[in-house]
């Protein structure tokens, strides 16, 4: 059945970023960064109708997933020009994330995509030079919250 519906959704905002660097000795710096993003769904999520995988097993979309609007804010100290520590907070309106539900009457299973109201996340990271007979690389440690 085809639905005679058009959805706008206009969207006049601006999306700005900026960041300042600073050195503090010839190899020691920081870095401070502020942007803010959108994420727009793609067309598959908004596709109204249902794909089956399986008899069992479908993903349909979601008409009324809205952009996701991110403010991110990230502190660096870098060595040489290259970043070593890093704290990077996230604050996201409308977040798109993937959800799974079950239907045990039916015993099917299906895969959407929903918006959260908001997601905050922290993330702090670690990273070194490691070299060992002759290879060299890097290591790093990452705390996701």
């Amino acid at each position: 059945m085809t639905l005679d519906t058009t959805l706008n959704r206009d969207i006049s905002k601006l999306f700005p970023s900026a960041s300042l660097s600073r050195e503090i000795t010839k190899e020691l710096g920081t870095t401070l960064a502020y942007s803010y993003r959108i994420d727009r769904p793609n067309y598959s999520s908004l596709n109204p109708f249902v794909y089956y995988l399986d008899p069992f097993t479908y993903e349909r979309g979601n008409p009324s997933l809205t952009p996701a609007f991110t403010h991110s804010m990230k502190f660096s100290l870098t060595y040489e020009k290259q970043p070593f520590f890093n704290v990077e907070y996230k604050i996201t309106k409308d977040a798109m994330v993937e959800l799974t539900e079950q239907d045990d009457e039916k015993g099917e299973s299906n895969l959407t995509t929903v918006n959260l109201e908001s997601f905050k996340n922290l993330n702090i990271s670690l990273f070194f030079p490691i070299e060992i007979k002759g290879i060299s690389g890097y290591g790093g440690f990452i705390a996701n919250h």
